[in-house]
């Protein structure tokens, strides 16, 4: 069973993906079987195994990272309509998505996510140091 997630988190897992996808398109239980929803839980565990003593700020970002990282595994499996008729008078058409390249952006974003709770939220430690010292003087 999940840590970070719930089936009231599937909405957030849709939007992550598309925000145009609805329960019709992606149904609650595709989102909740194991391959998705568990497999972006133990992720998440195995990148901070230390993730039950964390605070609450983290674990929304454990959390959010969860979302990203089910979203991103289900990404390749999601249908691609780009045009749909609903009725006599409403039709719309769209441009196709490359679900790869959006999962691997999903993945970057839980990537940030998980950055800031193995760092503590302290990013300066993966900035480089680019102060040095440079021989000369003032005004010489």
């Amino acid at each position: 069973m999940a840590t970070f997630l719930a089936p009231g988190d599937y909405p957030s897992i849709r939007a992550a993906l598309d925000i145009s996808i609805d329960e019709v398109v992606l149904p609650d239980n595709v989102i909740g079987l194991s391959m998705y929803i568990d497999g972006a839980d133990e992720e998440v565990k195995r990148r901070v195994p230390d993730y039950a003593s964390k605070g609450s700020t983290d674990q929304q970002r454990m959390k959010n990272a969860a979302v990203y990282l089910c979203a991103a595994r289900i990404a390749p499996s999601i249908p691609d309509i780009i045009r749909e008729r609903r009725g006599q008078f409403q039709e719309y058409q769209r441009e196709p998505v490359d679900w790869s390249a959006r999962a691997e952006a999903l993945r970057v974003e839980a990537s940030k996510e998980l950055s800031l709770v193995v760092t503590g939220g302290n990013l300066s430690s993966q900035r480089p140091c680019l102060f040095g010292r440079a021989p000369g003087g003032r005004g010489e």
